[in-house]
């Protein structure tokens, strides 16, 4: 009556892991965290042609798995007709700073993680400029394609910080001290119906408030303790920005107290592998 749990959709393990099955007649379950069509773009002609056959080959296989636990809803549409599956979209661990005091920063917003316009760097970094309070700060750690924008906007605004590519550990400290925490990314593109942005547990965790638009793939009951940026426009961010730095700080503070309790409670290792083997087992 053993599981076999598979961390992966890698051609090679799943078939070593039918075969292994065989003698046994062993329940599989394989958690998908990736699709394999989605998790490059880039090879020569020959790399798609090998990458299109074992696509096929894994969808044979994939006839023959018990069950799958998958990142997002949508996730269920690669799946065999009428596969079972539970959608565990991550798990909350706190981190070894939660104990450390961190006093909230009036007026600061942070954003951390890649820096590209698709992520909606642009629109943030526009929305906070609209912004006539000169208490409001703005924070920005990360790298990539809209760097040079980054710098050139934290020049003409001195509010705007800039401040690279910083250790983990650091952008955790920092998302404590902040006010205002943003995800700002656009909800175009496929791979966004696929994924679950695992840093919005970070943000819920560290006490601030927290924005974010509507990607496919956030299950809906994060947007009790998220705030939706539901029209993803420069005016729209700003109008939000300023609504919810004026809340008073007993609101933000039960906001924050709800938001943690929820990670505990719903999002903890204990209940979301309690899930998974209840499920398994049924």
């Amino acid at each position: 009556n053993d599981v076999i749990i598979l961390y992966s959709l890698n051609i090679a393990a799943i078939i070593s892991t039918l075969v292994a099955c065989r003698k046994y007649h062993n329940k599989i379950c394989v958690i998908i965290t990736d699709l394999p069509l989605h998790m490059s773009t880039n090879g020569s002609i020959f790399y798609h042609i090998m990458k299109w056959v074992a696509n096929k080959i894994i969808k044979s296989c994939m006839r023959k798995i018990t069950c799958f636990g998958i990142l997002s809803e949508y996730m269920s549409e690669y799946l065999p007709k009428h596969a079972n599956y539970v959608v565990i979209e991550g798990i909350y661990s706190p981190c070894n700073l939660v104990n450390i005091p961190q006093p909230k920063i009036d007026g600061r917003i942070l954003y951390s993680g890649t820096l590209a316009e698709r992520y909606g760097i642009k629109n943030l970094l526009l929305a906070f400029n609209l912004l006539k309070n000169e208490n409001y700060s703005l924070i920005i750690c990360g790298r990539g394609d809209s760097e040079e924008y980054v710098k050139n906007m934290a020049t003409k605004d001195r509010r705007i910080q800039y401040l690279g590519s910083i250790p983990h550990d650091e952008i955790l400290q920092l998302q404590r001290t902040a006010s205002l925490l943003v995800n700002p990314r656009t909800p175009e593109g496929i791979y966004t119906k696929y994924s679950f942005p695992s840093k919005l547990m970070e943000y819920l965790s560290s006490g601030a408030w927290v924005i974010s638009t509507k990607l496919d793939g956030i299950p809906e009951e994060y947007f009790d303790y998220i705030e939706p940026l539901e029209q993803n426009d420069v005016r729209n961010l700003s109008d939000l920005f300023d609504k919810l730095l004026t809340l008073s700080e007993d609101s933000r503070e039960s906001h924050a107290i709800n938001s943690v309790n929820f990670l505990r409670e719903c999002k903890s290792i204990d209940f979301q592998a309690k899930r998974l083997i209840g499920f398994i087992l049924e």
